[in-house]
């Protein structure tokens, strides 16, 4: 028999010490590799590299790291934009190419996607590629091109993000269209509103039928064509927004009935700061003597730029009255809405011999004058 052999005293222990140790050096190598190549390669700083490789220390060679960099680069993306997406998702770097990277790219321009719109895409909507392809993807882009009704219209929201490509069909957004579908609201409608503001069909449910119940209160009619876009300023507002304008809206001598007449004829209105308001009512009702009541029978006064139309237009007719060249009592608010084309046409310039300095007073070239 061969003789048992002894260990000194916490020998084992130093073995299993001296294991670990070498375990973490080899890891440190890596991770210490990765950090280097990362470096180098995109441009990190040490400290960003250091944190990025923790997440990649496995890879032990630049091959594949590689191929990721070059596959982006040939589908146009520069240095500066690989390395942000590397930074948010380091394990791109260990994609397998022909799986993941090259059938979705694939995808995209199958949906007549150029290179230039897939880097606005993924740069924009980076959790995009983490899409499983057939499950989720492709699904996602067929639905979105048949609602919408057009591949430019699809490019065109899902370069813009906003958790297009990521928000759920099934949980959000067949829901919310069921529910405005349910409110009377038809498809057309709603694609112009998503195509403004893409992230209103993303909303929670309860969201959407909080904003519906409070412009059903307004006594906003559901067959009117203002009811989504209604709905739409009540969410970019907020609840809490809506009232806090009704409690303003009630110093310049509003009820509450005014306040929904007003939002009835005009949802958009709220929309406007709470300072461009003010100022706003203050021109309307000090400056042009316009009564209150008058404001809430045309609140699209208030969407209107002051010192681009209001003001300039304002002074143009208040010069054509005092020279007997209009009727002192003209319509304000019909004056307010023509269009810069007509009020410098019919306006302006026809009385332009009379009054050389009108164009001067009206020195507001051709903008339009909208202001929400």
């Amino acid at each position: 028999m061969f003789p048992k052999l002894s260990f000194p005293r916490g020998f084992a222990a130093a073995t299993a010490a001296a294991e670990a140790k070498a375990k973490a050096k080899a890891k440190a190598r890596n991770t210490n590799f990765m950090a280097e190549y990362l470096v180098s390669t995109l441009g990190f700083s040490t400290v960003e590299a250091a944190k990025a490789s923790k997440s990649i220390s496995h890879l032990k060679s630049p091959q594949r790291p590689d191929s990721i960099v070059s596959f982006f680069k040939s589908h146009g993306f520069d240095q500066s934009q690989i390395k942000k997406l590397v930074s948010w998702h380091p394990r791109w770097l260990c994609f397998d190419l022909q799986k993941t990277l090259t059938p979705k790219f694939q995808a995209f321009k199958d949906f007549g996607f150029s290179d230039r719109d897939i880097v606005h895409l993924i740069t924009s909507n980076p959790g995009a590629l983490h899409l499983s392809l057939e499950g989720n993807l492709l699904p996602k882009l067929k639905f979105w091109r048949d609602f919408l009704g057009s591949g430019e219209y699809l490019m065109t929201l899902v370069k813009r993000g906003n958790w297009m490509m990521t928000t759920s069909l099934t949980n959000v957004v067949i829901p919310n269209l069921a529910f405005l579908r349910e409110c009377g609201v038809s498809d057309e409608r709603i694609v112009m509103v998503v195509c403004k503001t893409p992230r209103f069909i993303l909303q929670k449910r309860e969201k959407l039928e909080t904003a519906v119940e409070l412009v059903d209160s307004t006594g906003v009619p559901r067959k009117s064509g203002l009811f989504l876009w209604a709905i739409w300023a009540v969410y970019l507002a907020g609840k809490a927004k809506f009232y806090a304008k009704l409690e303003m809206m009630k110093s310049f001598g509003w009820s509450e009935a005014d306040f929904f007449m007003a939002f009835r004829r005009a949802p958009v209105f709220i929309l406007v700061s709470e300072k461009m308001v003010r100022e706003k009512m203050k021109f309307l009702l000090k400056d042009v003597g316009c009564e209150s009541s008058y404001v809430v029978e045309h609140p699209d006064l208030l969407m209107y730029s002051l010192e681009k139309r209001l003001l300039p237009r304002y002074r143009v007719m208040e010069i054509l009255k005092s020279r007997g060249l209009r009727r002192r009592d003209y319509d304000f608010r019909t004056v307010m809405c023509r269009s810069e084309k007509y009020f410098m046409e019919k306006i302006v310039l026809q009385n332009i011999d009379k009054v050389p300095e009108l164009q001067q007073v009206y020195n507001c070239g051709n903008c339009s004058g909208v202001a929400v």
